[in-house]
């Protein structure tokens, strides 16, 4: 059994048992005596006892103050069995043989001692067996909340004794008679927490001891309770919780240029109705009333002034407040608030000016910084400004409200090229805000786009991979087969996606996402720009488009891999494989990808492709043209096709599918590997290295030899 050290008592649990309604005459003198019984035996178990006079309570007639709600009990030997309610006898204690050790427990109703003074409790129970005539102790606990489910493997944790008793009774030459527990401390505890029930519990006080049981009558239950008489007082509400909006300590602050200011104060009272809050609202160097009014609550007890402007010039306040109820006395008045309005905005923007980045106001500077490179800028008050609390700013690309001591200086990254603004506005010590600056520059392109594999234009292969909630993560690689920490790319794909980092689709030098997603009608490859630092922008994605719906083979394709830019005028091209068909795509400045239409790789109609997952590595031998890795899903064997040329010594994308292919690594199947890619070199050597994702998700590498393709992945971290 768990023990604990709580509080007497608890909640109860379990539905209630309908307490007998006790009639009192007037100028009865206890509370009332419920007894487990019907309605129609109310005259036989009720039970009024007389007290001294001092403990009157008025008790409205039918009333109640205290029940024997329910009763159970569990058993040793029945560690699972539950007894709610049960019409057995109640037992306490160890009976030996096929009863065992058993304890019992009542649940007592208290909701009507809600605020009484109790002065004396007694409980009475019947006790109509015991093992011998000698006095043996049975102890009396509070306990937590028993139910329909309480067995011996589901007791109530003990709380307090409240009593012990010895004694024995219900045998020849020791009659059945009352047991009675002292349960004042308990019904008291009850009463100052309004609890609506207690629980109680009957144990043996030495439960290996088989003389020492006994067994209850859980119908002849009776609770006694005395309180003393109640002084029918209504206390003076009670004021607290003062505040102001626009928000400012009550020991004083600056409110701006605003159209109001409200003021709140919390009135709590036990009177009937809603009470309300007076509130005055004092000038501060004259000691002028400039507001007094009375405000009702609402239901959340909260009084709310607002106070208009044109009471409120610049200038300092106080005000209190008071708390008023009827049938009760006014509280006193609070202790003074203060505030200060100030509705003097700065007069000019801030200053704003960058030393990397110039202001193209005039023009474009002949010297300014470069798209992807940190430029410190300066945020300045404007002329006569002196009261100043912050300067508040943002760029076109980050609207993300930033905020600079006066003076002060951050540091901003501009991502794209071309001209570009930031914005700036000046907050004084009131809030009030100023007019808005907006600083012109221009930022150049980087000299060249960045090179296949490299997100974040510092020249090294990173990767883009999705963790188990199809979150996009950006991995810088250091070149030398390290990575830094993921961080978030900005995007969550829907399941069944697959990524591809896929060259410059928005022409800004950036190699931007295509994805290949799950659509309404069939799958769809969207292109999401690449910032400039490994994240993707969501809001200007864009879907690849045809010019002829029979073009678009991605609709029910397996596969989307990056093909590099093969036919050199700057755009990326995209190898789709569709069942058995594998299609080259060729980007366009058109924004159409069958400007040039797709080709069937691999000659005439373009078969042969069926169980494979391809991998465009780029020129891996040197001669100019771009070769292929294919991975036989099945068997997990990876080859090599090397490119060929054609008549005019151009890629021959037929030889893609008629070459032939070089084994260059194993244990590669689709079961183990689901994905596999590349993002050029990623080890600093020159040479492509593979990608791929594991069937649990992880993102990991396989280093690239001279020979072909390690065998031992390498997992990122």
């Amino acid at each position: 059994m768990t023990m604990q050290n709580t509080r007497p008592g608890g909640r109860a649990g379990g539905a209630p048992r309908r307490a007998l309604s006790l009639v009192l005459a007037a100028g009865t003198v206890t509370t009332g005596l419920i007894a487990l019984a019907p309605a129609s035996a109310a005259a036989d178990t009720a039970t009024t006892t007389a007290a001294a006079a001092g403990t009157v309570r008025a008790t409205a007639a039918g009333s109640t103050v205290g029940a024997v709600e329910s009763w159970t009990r569990v058993s040793k030997k029945h560690p699972n069995s539950a007894y709610w309610k049960s019409a057995d006898a109640l037992r306490a204690g160890n009976e030996g043989g096929a009863q065992g050790l058993s304890r019992s427990f009542l649940q007592l109703g208290t909701a009507n001692l809600k605020g009484a003074d109790v002065t004396a409790a007694i409980l009475r129970v019947r006790n109509t067996a015991a093992a011998t005539c000698t006095a043996k102790p049975v102890e009396l606990w509070s306990v937590d909340p028993v139910s329909a489910t309480t067995t011996w493997k589901n007791q109530p944790a003990k709380g307090a004794k409240l009593a012990t008793v010895t004694a024995a009774k219900g045998r020849p030459g020791c009659a059945a008679g009352d047991l009675e527990f002292d349960v004042t401390a308990l019904l008291k505890d009850a009463a100052a927490t309004n609890r609506t029930a207690v629980t109680v519990g009957l144990f043996a006080a030495d439960e290996n001891d088989t003389s020492a049981w006994k067994r209850f009558d859980p119908k002849s239950a009776v609770l006694e309770t005395t309180v003393a008489p109640a002084v029918p007082v209504t206390p003076a509400p009670v004021v607290s919780g003062l505040r102001t909006d626009p928000a400012t300590a009550c020991t004083g602050g600056l409110i701006g240029n605003t159209s109001q200011v409200k003021l709140f104060a919390t009135v709590d009272s036990p009177a009937t109705g809603w009470p309300s809050a007076e509130f005055q609202v004092f000038r501060a160097d004259t000691g002028a009333l400039v507001r007094a009014v009375s405000v009702q609550a609402d239901s959340n007890r909260i009084a709310t002034l607002a106070v208009p402007d044109t009471d409120l010039p610049t200038g300092d306040y106080t005000w209190n407040v008071r708390g008023v109820a009827e049938g009760a006395p006014a509280s006193a008045w609070s202790p003074s608030c203060a505030f200060s309005v100030d509705r003097t905005r700065p007069g000019t923007p801030p200053v704003i000016s960058s030393a990397e980045f110039p202001s193209a106001d005039n023009g474009q500077p002949e010297h300014t910084g470069t798209a992807r490179t940190p430029g410190t800028f300066t945020f300045t008050g404007g002329a006569g400004d002196t009261d100043l609390a912050e300067i508040v700013y943002w760029t076109d690309a980050d609207q993300t409200r930033r905020s600079v001591a006066p003076g002060g200086s951050a540091v901003i990254t501009p991502l794209s090229a071309g001209p570009q603004s930031v914005h700036a506005y000046s907050v004084d010590k009131a809030g009030n805000l100023s007019d808005t600056a907006h600083y012109l520059f221009v930022a150049n392109r980087a000299p060249k786009p960045d090179a296949a594999g490299d997100l974040n234009g510092d020249g090294h292969g990173d990767l883009w991979t999705l963790d188990a909630a199809g979150r996009l993560l950006f991995r810088a690689g250091k070149g030398d087969g390290t990575f830094a920490a993921p961080t978030d790319a900005g995007v969550t794909l829907d399941a069944g996606s697959q990524i591809v980092a896929s060259g410059d689709w928005g022409q800004d030098g950036y190699n931007d996402l295509v994805v290949l997603a799950p659509g309404d009608g069939g799958r769809k490859l969207w292109v999401y720009p690449n910032t400039g630092l490994g994240a993707v922008d969501t809001l200007n994605r864009f879907d690849l488009s045809v010019l002829d719906e029979a073009n678009a083979h991605w609709a029910d394709a397996d596969q989307v891999t990056s093909a590099g830019d093969l036919d050199g005028d700057g755009a990326p091209e995209l190898l789709v494989r569709q069942g058995a068909q594998l299609w080259l795509y060729y980007g366009s400045a058109s924004g159409y990808v069958d400007w040039v239409a797709p080709v069937a790789v691999g000659g005439s109609g373009g078969s042969g492709w069926e169980g494979l997952t391809v991998v465009a590595p780029g020129d891996t031998d040197g001669d100019g043209l771009a070769d292929l890795w294919v991975r036989d899903d099945a068997t997990g064997e990876l080859f090599a096709v090397r490119g060929s040329a054609g008549a005019d010594g151009t890629l021959d994308t037929a030889g893609w599918g008629s070459g032939p292919r070089t084994a260059i690594g194993s244990g590669l199947t689709r079961a183990a590997y689901p994905t596999l890619g590349t993002s050029g070199d990623l080890t600093g050597d020159a040479r492509a290295d593979l990608t791929a994702t594991t069937a649990h998700g992880a993102a990991v590498y396989f280093r690239a030899t001279d020979t072909g393709i390690e065998s031992t992945p390498v997992t990122l971290n």
